[in-house]
C-alpha cells in the first residue's frame, strides 16, 4: 500500500511540476526524480513477482535485489535533499543574525556618539 501512496505522491509531483513549467527540469532531467520513481514501482513489481506462483526465484531474487539497491539509493539522496535544506537554512539564519547584529552595532555607535 506504501508504494501505491508513493507512487501518487510522484504523479501529483509532475502534474505540479508540468503545470508550473518546470517539467523537464525538476522531473526528466533531475536524477532524484527518477530514483524516486523507481523507487515507488520496483516495489510494486516484486511483491506482484511474489504473489505470482508461476514466476522463477531466479526472476524474484533478481528484481528484489534490484529493488532493494534503488531503495538504499532513495534513501541516500532522501537524506542529501534534506541536509542541504538544512545547510541553506542555516545559511540564511546567519547571514540575517550577522546583518541584524551590525545593523544593531551600527545604530549603537551612532546613537553614542
Amino acid at each position: 500500500i506504501l508504494s501505491f501512496v508513493l507512487l501518487i505522491c510522484q504523479v501529483s509531483r509532475w502534474y505540479c511540476a508540468a503545470s508550473l513549467g518546470v517539467f523537464q527540469s525538476q522531473c526528466l532531467l533531475n536524477l532524484w526524480a527518477w530514483v524516486d520513481f523507481f523507487a515507488s514501482i520496483l516495489p510494486i513489481g516484486t511483491t506482484i513477482l511474489v504473489v505470482n506462483q508461476g514466476s522463477s526465484i531466479d526472476r524474484v531474487a533478481a528484481l528484489g535485489t534490484a529493488t532493494t539497491g534503488i531503495l538504499w539509493l532513495n534513501l541516500v539522496g532522501w537524506a542529501a535533499r534534506s541536509w542541504h535544506g538544512m545547510a541553506v537554512f542555516m545559511g540564511g539564519a546567519i547571514k540575517v543574525r550577522e546583518s541584524c547584529s551590525i545593523f544593531f552595532f551600527k545604530s549603537m555607535i551612532c546613537a553614542c556618539s
